[in-house]
Order: C-alpha cells, then sequence, then structure tokens
C-alpha cells in the first residue's frame, strides 16, 4: 500500500522552519513560488512502519502477475502499470494536495497569484480550461473487459469515523487481493485505517481536554506578544507567508517577532511536549485498539509479501 500524506506536521519543526528562513535570509520574494514543500513522513510510522521500496515492488509485481494472468484467463488483453509510473503520480498527488488549499486561495485572488509568480495575470480573464477529450460510451466489449477487472460485485462498510467504504468483492483485482491477503473486506477495511490513521488520531489529539487548554494558552501568549491570532505553529508559518506575498510593509521584522513569539510561548506553555505526548498515547491507543485494525493491517501486510514471494517464483 502507497502511503497516504495526510499527517499533520508537529508544532516545533513548523516553527523551526519558519524561523530559519527569517534569519537565514531565506524568506520568498515576490515571483517566488512559496508552496510548501510536502512531507512523506507522518507520526503515525512508529506505530505503522511504511514498507520498504524493495517490498512495494515485490507486491505490486505480484499484484500485476495475478491480474494478467486472471485477465488473460477471461479472454483479456491487461496492459501491466510500472511501478515507477505509479509511483510517480503518486509524488504528484503529494505536492497537488499540498498546494491545493494555498492554489484555491491565490485562484480567487489574482493579485496574490501574480505577487507569488503563479502565473495568473490579474488584468485580463483567466484562460479557460481546454475542454475536456469527451470519450465515447463504452462498448459491449469494453464493459465485459471492466467488469472482469473490477467486478460486478461491491461491498460497502461504514467507518468509525462515519465514511462508507466501498470496494470489490469479484473481479480479476479482488481475486489478486484474495491470493495475496487472504482476507479482501479485511484487507480493504484495515488499509483504509491505516492509510487515515494520522488524520484519525489528529482529530482525537485535538478534542483532548489538556490540547484544547494548552492550544488556548499558547494562542493567548502568541496574540499578547505580537497581535497576531494565529491556530497553531503551522498557522504563524502561512500568516509570514502571506505577509511576504502580499508586500506588506516592515514584514521581515514582524515575521521574525511572530517566529520568536511562537517559541517563547511554546517553552512557556510547554505546547510541544503537551501535544506531542498526547499524539503518543492515542496512537498507543490505536494500535491496541478493540476493533484491531491496525494489528489486523500488519498481519495482512506481511502475509501479502509472503504470498507475493511466491507469485513472483511460480
Amino acid at each position: 500500500m502507497g502511503r497516504h500524506v495526510l499527517g499533520r506536521r508537529t508544532a516545533a519543526p513548523a516553527a523551526a522552519v519558519l524561523l530559519c528562513i527569517l534569519l537565514a535570509g531565506g524568506c520568498a520574494s515576490s515571483g517566488q513560488n512559496v508552496a510548501d514543500t510536502p512531507s512523506t513522513s507522518s507520526r503515525s510510522d512508529e506505530v505503522v512502519p511504511p514498507l520498504p521500496e524493495a517490498d512495494q515492488r515485490t507486491l505490486h509485481a505480484a499484484q500485476m502477475k495475478l491480474v494478467a494472468r486472471c485477465m488473460k484467463d477471461a479472454g483479456f488483453e491487461f496492459e501491466e502499470t510500472s511501478f515507477d509510473e505509479i509511483k510517480a503520480s503518486d509524488d504528484r498527488a503529494v505536492e497537488i494536495a499540498a498546494g491545493a488549499s494555498r492554489r484555491d486561495e491565490v485562484e480567487k485572488d489574482h493579485t496574490l497569484a501574480r505577487k507569488i509568480g503563479w502565473g495568473i495575470d490579474p488584468d485580463t480573464a483567466p484562460t479557460p480550461e481546454p475542454a475536456e477529450d469527451v470519450q465515447p460510451p463504452a462498448g459491449p466489449d469494453d464493459r465485459a473487459r471492466q467488469e472482469a477487472l473490477f467486478g460486478t460485485r461491491y461491498e460497502k462498510v461504514r467507518t468509525a469515523q462515519g465514511s462508507v467504504l466501498e470496494y470489490p468483492t469479484d473481479g480479476c483485482q479482488a481475486s489478486a487481493d484474495r491470493r495475496l491477503y487472504g482476507d479482501v473486506g479485511g484487507w480493504n477495511v484495515s488499509t483504509f485505517h491505516a492509510a487515515n490513521l494520522d488524520s484519525i488520531v489528529g482529530a482525537v489529539v485535538d478534542r483532548r481536554s489538556d490540547v484544547r487548554t494548552v492550544t488556548r494558552s499558547w494562542r493567548r501568549c502568541v496574540k499578547d506578544a505580537t497581535g497576531e491570532a494565529v491556530k497553531d505553529p503551522d498557522g504563524a508559518y502561512a500568516r509570514a507567508l502571506e505577509w511576504n506575498a502580499d508586500g506588506v510593509p516592515q514584514a521581515k521584522d514582524r515575521e521574525i517577532a511572530l517566529a520568536t513569539a511562537v517559541y517563547r510561548c511554546d517553552d512557556q506553555h510547554r505546547y510541544t511536549p503537551v501535544v506531542d505526548a498526547a499524539w503518543r498515547t492515542e496512537l498507543l491507543k490505536e494500535k491496541k485498539a478493540p476493533n484491531g485494525l491496525i494489528v489486523r493491517y500488519l498481519e495482512l501486510r506481511a502475509r501479502g509479501l509472503r504470498e507475493a514471494r511466491t507469485v513472483l517464483e511460480e
């Protein structure tokens, strides 16, 4: 499974990036792309360690082999997708996700867009998106091929967080999963949970009384020191980027003052230690949760890797 980047950055690194950029004279100026660089690590990596790339390649190769064999038996050709092609697509998706909210913002404000160099001219109307290449309706052969690959029967499961997860129970894709992991339903449900663990645990951490209390104290401290209302250290980083992009007078001094307050208030109220401790506690609870989804995911992943090696030897 490719790791989904849904995690939250810790408090200290965001502030550290801000202060490092400011004091090193590295703030983006007008015309530079200031979108944040995505991180591929997450807090949950200690609970769900990412597979080494070699093991990911093994699983992918085995799955492609199983699907191709199944499709051939069903009378269809199947063009395998390389691991590198999928990885490049995933990496691009991470970059897009990291910049999506900022891009939405600047596309609504063409002046800001021009300042930070995203190529939108505020003096002219935005260039319309090219018309999508409309494909003809799928013919009987195309539909039959899709049904052979993705199946016709789907299972719907409501997760503990209220999302509805839908996955195929027949077809060559499900057949490959069944061979590798044994339990198609268990694999899909536990994979979804593991992939979104940062988001799931982050929501729990935000609701904890100790985190809410220390966050309120931290916000008051920063506002008293700078007059700026920010949500958290990441919010302070975003605020500094906005000042720079908007060409606010004396932005440099304000940015340094904000970064300094972030650190001082963090030390004064122990913001980062409290938040980090809350994350460790909640991640440990998830690892030992009664629903056993993390344990189940790790068991099925290990089984899949063992089966994949067998498949590749066949």
